[in-house]
């Protein structure tokens, strides 16, 4: 190569090819992300797609200036997360929560995002989402969709909590208990996001602002 002087050099570089998650069979094993050899999820197929049935956690917490109001995420090339108060310092149990602009790497990958899923995977679209939960609607008819997302779809919902707009925990604890779910879709320039709660039975719909933080599903490419 040429160096800014114009002057011929050469260079070594390593160069490692990781596992790619094309083979992959919905729900025969753990999916391994190979951003991080310690996080892998489980997964279950609904329709014909292929969810992960757990939130994702990539990424390292954010904590400053305290838990409780922690610092925004920011374009700074390290992948940032908050965790509920109730979870571990690596939201072992209940996943990261991101916000919006975080989840998407701040535009890196064209619609729909990879955004923060592992390579073959994306953030779903509010279509996605929906077709999910119309395919989850047929499991049982005539039971709650949230309840159909919690404990009947393999989907696993986790009704632990969500940040709003920097300033709150919300839902963590008490009745009813909530969460919100990021999708990659956009309306009037909002964020869509859906949510659950323990009060009711439906599956809600919230444009929201971009500064909150909920909790992610991927989808398979």
């Amino acid at each position: 190569y040429s160096t800014v002087y114009n002057c011929l050099d050469t260079a070594t570089q390593s160069i490692t090819v990781l596992p790619s998650n094309a083979g992959y069979i919905c729900g025969s094993a753990l999916l391994s992300d190979p951003r991080d050899p310690s996080i892998s999820y489980r997964t279950y197929p609904i329709g014909t797609k292929c969810w992960m049935a757990e939130n994702i956690r990539i990424g390292s917490r954010v904590v400053l200036p305290s838990q409780n109001q922690p610092q925004n995420q920011s374009d700074n090339c390290i992948i940032e997360k908050y965790c509920l108060p109730s979870d571990n310092i690596n939201c072992t149990n209940y996943g990261g929560l991101y916000q919006w602009d975080e989840l998407i790497q701040y535009g890196q990958t064209q619609f729909p995002y990879q955004g923060l899923c592992p390579p073959g995977w994306h953030v779903p679209t509010a279509a996605e989402w929906s077709d999910m939960i119309d395919q989850v609607a047929q499991m049982s008819p005539g039971v709650g969709l949230a309840s159909l997302l919690q404990y009947a779809s393999g989907f696993n919902a986790k009704l632990k909590g969500l940040f709003y707009l920097y300033g709150q925990w919300a839902f963590t604890s008490g009745d009813p208990t909530a969460t919100m779910y990021w999708t990659s879709s956009k309306n009037n320039g909002n964020p869509i996001a859906r949510g659950l709660n323990s009060s009711n039975l439906s599956v809600s719909y919230y444009e929201s602002s971009k500064a909150n933080a909920f909790t992610v599903r991927c989808v398979k490419d």
